[in-house]
């Protein structure tokens, strides 16, 4: 690994911003990274080779169920994938005394990246006059990422909304962690405000949730009392002054007014609806072992693309692994993250409750957007295994 860089990070790092970017290239990086490092390999075969057999027994009772090989197959494929991110980024972590930080660093960076590109959107729609609708859409087709968006009547404000999106919430609590426990710099202040402004583009309710319930768990659990009251009177003054002195005070003002919209709202939350009715009586009809991967209501197709993706992603999991596979996929993923904490003597109440928090958190996630599995689902649940280490690990380099 080191001939090629002199740290040894650089391959898995950049393996890191190609999943970041969903490209398919990281395979080769991730391979290439094992190549150099058969420690990381064996753990990462140790870890992943039941999920496999699991996936594989999966596909197996969805063919005998007469469900579409292309449709069980691309299921299979998001599953794997969200399996094999969340791997590789512990792997990594366990061979290398600082991975975890340097997890922590990468993936900040670009979620940072993406928050720019997205203020940069908007700035050159207004400074050309070109509708951001039409620049996000030609972004999506270069791309080959759907991206979620939604104009504001008279405005150039429009939501911007990526499957990473999902992520961006818990880099904030970490970003929190880090500014509770140093000196206030403006690049945290800045990296904050950053990652805020993401999540806000997102014009997802259950993301702005989940960032300030996030926010507020960090504040909780990770700053002293000082710090907690200085950091909170400078965050409420720059806030202050952005909202009632800056025109981004009127950005914020449509895309909340945009949001809050209770027609848009009851379309979205009619829609929602629809299809939570139709997944649970499809549930009562086969609750235990459920109707395979790959399956979908042939009345309520949300993707023609991709079928059986629904918006309550964790239900209609429930659906295809039935209450049976889906209890045993949840069981094998904690006891993933459980056991090697428990043997180690580092699991205690504070670490198993957090990281139970934040496993949920990726539960909920995937009851209102379908991020539940692919990359932005394995980097999630990446913080739920090593929500300690990365938490130590940033006091560790804020000390030094």
């Amino acid at each position: 690994m080191r001939i090629i860089s002199r740290n040894g990070l650089a391959i898995p790092k950049f393996a890191i911003y190609l999943i970041l970017a969903r490209s398919p290239f990281f395979v080769f990086f991730v391979a290439l990274y094992y190549f150099f490092n058969k420690s990381g390999f064996y753990f990462f075969i140790k870890k992943i080779y039941l999920f496999i057999f699991f996936i594989l027994l999966a596909c197996l009772y969805s063919l005998v169920q007469g469900n579409s090989t292309g449709l069980v197959l691309g299921q299979a494929k998001d599953i794997l994938l969200s399996l094999i991110v969340l791997f590789f980024l512990v792997s990594f972590c366990i061979v290398n005394k600082n991975g975890d930080y340097t997890v922590y660093k990468s993936l900040r960076f670009g979620f940072i990246f993406i928050a720019v590109i997205k203020i940069l959107i908007l700035v050159f729609a207004i400074a050309t006059g070109t509708n951001p609708m039409d620049i996000i859409r030609s972004i999506s087709e270069v791309w080959g990422v759907d991206m979620m968006t939604l104009g504001v009547e008279d405005s150039n404000v429009v939501r911007i909304q990526i499957p990473m999106d999902a992520i961006t919430p818990f880099i904030i609590y970490f970003c929190v962690h880090e500014m509770l426990n140093t000196k206030v710099k403006i690049s945290n202040i800045l990296t904050l405000a950053l990652l805020l402004s993401s999540v806000l583009l997102t014009m997802s309710r259950y993301f702005w949730a989940e960032a300030v319930f996030l926010v507020l768990l960090s504040f909780l659990l990770n700053g002293r009392f000082k710090s907690w009251l200085y950091s909170s009177v400078v965050v409420l003054v720059i806030s202050f002054f952005i909202y009632f002195m800056t025109p981004l005070g009127e950005v914020i003002n449509s895309i909340l007014n945009a949001r809050m919209d209770s027609m848009l709202n009851s379309a979205s939350d009619m829609s929602r609806t629809l299809q939570i009715n139709a997944i649970f009586t499809a549930i009562e009809n086969k609750p235990f072992f459920g109707y395979g991967i790959g399956y979908y209501l042939p009345n309520m197709i949300r993707s023609y693309d991709v079928k059986y993706l629904y918006e309550n992603q964790s239900l209609s999991m429930i659906m295809s692994l039935g209450a049976i596979g889906f209890l045993i996929l949840c069981g094998m993923l904690l006891g993933s993250f459980l056991t090697p904490e428990l043997l180690s003597g580092r699991l205690n109440v504070s670490n198993l409750i957090i990281g139970l928090i934040m496993f949920a958190l990726w539960m909920a996630g995937g009851s209102f957007n379908p991020f539940l599995f692919g990359a932005s689902g394995g980097i999630i649940l990446f913080f739920c295994a090593r929500y300690s280490h990365i938490s130590e690990k940033i006091q560790a380099n804020i000390i030094k």
